[in-house]
């Protein structure tokens, strides 16, 4: 039997919401000014519905691949707009059906959290990717400040409620991530940081609902992005290892 770390129920969830605008936009319109994407080859790894990365078309018209394990919605990505999506048992362990160099810009939103293997699948990135392209690389962070003082009341590592009604037997994140490794790691994987975008994803309680203190939270989660952010967004370019 498959091991599918994504319910199908929880794309249900997530394509219930509006696709003019979510919470991934103002990220999408960051790599836009940092690449070229007018008919670039895009690579959506762990594309599900292509919710995210879809609208993308709206601001460029890239040519956008997904690739996705065996979650049952490829179809969806394609009624959005991607031009094709390969389907593949285990991003961990199975080598991306492409071949080296082949495209602009990867994208990985919410994916390295679920994998059993995240090392294989970065490399397996690099591969692919041309020299000088783009990867934009999202995963995120349930102990900030606020989730670690949530995780002492109540003992869940769901501190964000992502998926109030999985027991830990089932839990969809396996990877648990922290800003200055996930540095270390891309660099030596051959990344090196274009733009830090994780101040868009403030765990700040009520700082960061008022606009006038957007630079003072920026600039805090700038400095102290694990105890502050939500999500480890991050804007990197291949380069020689």
């Amino acid at each position: 039997m498959k091991k599918i770390h994504m319910d199908p129920k929880y794309f249900e969830v997530l394509d219930s919401a509006n696709d003019e605008k979510n919470y991934f936009t103002d990220v999408i319109l960051k790599l836009k000014s940092v690449i070229n994407l007018d008919d670039a080859m895009l690579l959506d790894v762990g594309c599900g519905t292509g919710k995210f990365i879809a609208p993308i078309l709206k601001f460029s018209t890239p040519k956008i691949i997904g690739v996705d394990g065996t979650t049952g919605v490829a179809d969806r990505a394609i009624a959005r707009g991607y031009k094709d999506v390969k389907v593949v048992d285990d991003l961990s362990n199975i080598v991306l059906p492409f071949e080296e160099e082949s495209f602009d810009c990867v994208i990985s939103k919410d994916v390295f959290e679920h994998l059993y293997d995240p090392l294989f699948t970065l490399n397996e990135i690099y591969r692919v990717m041309r020299m000088g392209g783009i990867f934009l690389f999202h995963v995120p962070n349930h102990f900030p400040l606020i989730g670690r003082y949530r995780f002492l009341l109540n003992n869940q590592l769901d501190t964000f409620s992502y998926f109030q009604d999985e027991s830990r037997w089932e839990f969809p994140h396996i990877r648990f991530y922290e800003y200055f490794d996930n540095i270390s790691i891309l660099n030596n994987a051959g990344f090196e940081i274009v733009e830090d975008l994780s101040h868009l994803f403030p765990a700040i309680p009520i700082l960061h609902r008022f606009k006038m203190f957007n630079s003072l939270s920026r600039w805090i989660i700038n400095q102290f992005p694990n105890q502050f952010s939500e999500a480890y967004t991050l804007l990197l370019k291949k380069v020689s290892k």
